[in-house]
């Protein structure tokens, strides 16, 4: 249908209208990317994202919203956007340029097992990851006698994921559970 180096069949609107709307992957060889053609691909599938030249707010949420993981080409970032891409897959935290507690919230209930990638591992956020998901504790910087004693209340064979070294009083605690 078309060629990919020949640059006067992509200098052609109608043509990358035809190629965007078979693959909106297509975007990468057109010439002049109208806003148009952008929200076309992008509709077609949000990784063509990568491609769009302007990313435009809009185009990018458009493409968080067909695939999360596209929030990687994301290259202006404000906290709404950051909330939008972490609630849907936790693990764009690793792409979010200024975390704040807000958002590393939204990542941690999302997906507890994130608190490993939360750059300022409050209190207040462990408990959360904890109290979804007990093995999050294990990725988690330094978690606290407090935090070991939640994750056995929810379940005493949680305590599988406590480090008994660094808190030799678990050990009494798993004494009176298991004798």
């Amino acid at each position: 249908m078309f060629e990919e180096n020949d640059s006067s069949w992509w200098s052609n609107f109608n043509n990358c209208l035809k190629a965007v709307i078979e693959d909106g992957l297509n975007l990468k060889y057109v010439k002049n990317q109208t806003y148009e053609l952008c929200l076309i691909a992008l509709r077609n599938t949000g990784w063509a994202l990568e491609y769009v030249i302007d990313k435009k707010r809009e185009f990018c949420f458009l493409a968080i919203k067909d695939d999360p993981l596209t929030f990687r080409f994301v290259e202006n970032q404000d906290e709404i956007l950051c909330l939008f891409a972490v609630s849907r897959n936790g693990w764009n935290l690793q792409y979010v340029k200024e975390q704040t507690k807000k958002i590393c919230m939204a990542a941690v209930k999302q997906n507890p097992l994130c608190i490993g990638l939360v750059k300022n591992q409050t209190k207040k956020i462990c408990l959360e990851a904890i109290r979804l998901d007990a093995s999050s504790i294990v990725h988690i910087k330094n978690p606290t006698f407090d935090m070991y004693i939640e994750v056995i209340k929810q379940d005493k064979k949680n305590i599988k994921y406590i480090d008994k070294n660094k808190f030799p009083e678990i050990k009494y605690i798993w004494r009176l559970m298991y004798e």
